[in-house]
C-alpha cells in the first residue's frame, strides 16, 4: 500500500483571480493593447516537495527497563529520566529523526531523513550506541523511505523499506508518495540486515509488534477501522520464512495499540472529540473484554511500553510524554517537549 509522506505534495500556487483582473484592466486603459502575463507571474512559485521548515516531529522510545526515555525534538535528541523526570540535550543530528525504538540500556534505532527540506529526501537507518553517543549508518540505500521500527529483542529489529516515488500532477506540482517493497530484520550489535519473510497468511495484515519468538501483534484495515489480531508462529521469527498458523482476533477497533509482552493484555485508545480527551483500555486477550484505565488530555499518537508501564506521546500541538500504570491507572505527566530548553 503506497504511503504519502505528509505535506508531500505541493501545489502550484496561483496569482488571485482579482489581481490578474486589475492588472489586465490597467493595461487595457493604458493601451497596452494585448494582455501577456510571463508564467512565472501567473505561479508563485513551484514549491519544492518537503516539509514547511517551521513543521516539528517528535517522536520517542522508552528502554524495556522503563527507566529512560529518548524523544526527539527537530534534529536533537533528549534523554528523559522517567524516574526523576530530568531531561538534558543528548545529541544533536544533521537530518530530522523520522522514527525511533529503544531496543536495550545500549542501542536504539533512529530514522533519520537526510534532507527535511525535501518530502522526497532518503530517510535511512542509524544504529545508536547509548553508552558512547556514537551513532552509525546501517542502511544507504538511495531513493527510499526506512520507517516503523519494531523492537524484536535486546539486538534485533523490524523495520519496513518503502521506495520514494513521484508524479506530476498537472496544475498540482508533485505527488510524492512511498511504494512498500519489503520488511527487514536487523542487528543493533552488528549492523547486518536480511529481509524478512514472514508469511501472516493475507497480504492485507500488517506486523504491528513483535511479543515474542513465536507471537506477533498484526492489525489490518476494515470498513469500520483498524482491527487487530494476536498471531502465532510455527517457527522462530528470526528463523527462514516463519508463518502465522493461527489467528485470534481480538475484539478491538483502534488507531494505535500495543501489547504487554506475554500478548496477555493489548491496550489501546479511543478519542472523545467532544471532550478533546483520549481514553485508554485494558483488554484481555483471554476473556476478549476491555476495561478503560486512563483519559488523557489531547489525543495519543504514539503509544508505547517500558516495564509494564504504558508511556504515551500526545499530539503534536502540544506535545507530552505521559506515563500510565497499568494496574491502577495513575497518570504522570512525564515531559512537556515543547517547553524543554
Amino acid at each position: 500500500m503506497p504511503v504519502r509522506e505528509r505535506n508531500g505534495m505541493n501545489g502550484v500556487r496561483l496569482l488571485p483571480l482579482v489581481a490578474i483582473v486589475a492588472f489586465a484592466l490597467f493595461f487595457v486603459l493604458c493601451g497596452g493593447g494585448v494582455l501577456i502575463l510571463p508564467l512565472t507571474m501567473l505561479l508563485g512559485g513551484v514549491g519544492q516537495g518537503g516539509q514547511s521548515p517551521q513543521e516539528t516531529s517528535y517522536y520517542f522510545g522508552v528502554d524495556p527497563s522503563g527507566k529512560v526515555s529518548i524523544f526527539s525534538r527537530e534534529n536533537e535528541l533528549y534523554l528523559c529520566d522517567l524516574r526523576t523526570q530530568r531531561v538534558s540535550r543528548w545529541l544533536t543530528l544533521t537530518g530530522q529523526v523520522r522514527d525511533l525504538e529503544v531496543l536495550s540500556d545500549r542501542w536504539a534505532i533512529v530514522s533519520v531523513q537526510q534532507n527535511p527540506k525535501r518530502a522526497d529526501s532518503d530517510i535511512w537507518l542509524y544504529r545508536l550506541n547509548l553508552q558512547t553517543r556514537e551513532m552509525l549508518r546501517i542502511t544507504n540505500t538511495s531513493g527510499v523511505w526506512e520507517q516503523r521500527i519494531r523492537k524484536v529483542s535486546q539486538t534485533k529489529f523490524v523495520f519496513d523499506q518503502f521506495e520514494v516515488k513521484k508524479r506530476l500532477q498537472p496544475l498540482l506540482g508533485w505527488d510524492i508518495y512511498g511504494l512498500h517493497t519489503g520488511t527487514y530484520i536487523g542487528d543493533a550489535g552488528n549492523g547486518s540486515i536480511a529481509a524478512l519473510n514472514l508469511d501472516t497468511g493475507s497480504a492485507l495484515y500488517s506486523l504491528e509488534q513483535v511479543l515474542s519468538d513465536r507471537k506477533v501483534l498484526l492489525s489490518f484495515m476494515h470498513t469500520d477501522g483498524k482491527r487487530w489480531l494476536i498471531g502465532l508462529l510455527d517457527k522462530g521469527i528470526e528463523e527462514p520464512n516463519p508463518r502465522v498458523v493461527r489467528r485470534v482476533r481480538l475484539k478491538i477497533v483502534a488507531h494505535t495499540a500495543v501489547a504487554s509482552q506475554d500478548g496477555r493484555f493489548v491496550y489501546y485508545t479511543q478519542e472523545n472529540p467532544a471532550s478533546q480527551t483520549t481514553e485508554v483500555y485494558r483488554y484481555d486477550t483471554s476473556s476478549h473484554t476491555s476495561h478503560r484505565i486512563a483519559i488523557l488530555p489531547g489525543r495519543v499518537v504514539q503509544l508505547k511500553m517500558g516495564n509494564g508501564d504504558l508511556v504515551m506521546l500526545t499530539d503534536s500541538r502540544n506535545p507530552t510524554v505521559w506515563r500510565v500504570n497499568t494496574l491502577n491507572g495513575s497518570l504522570h505527566r512525564v515531559v512537556h517537549i515543547s517547553l524543554v530548553r
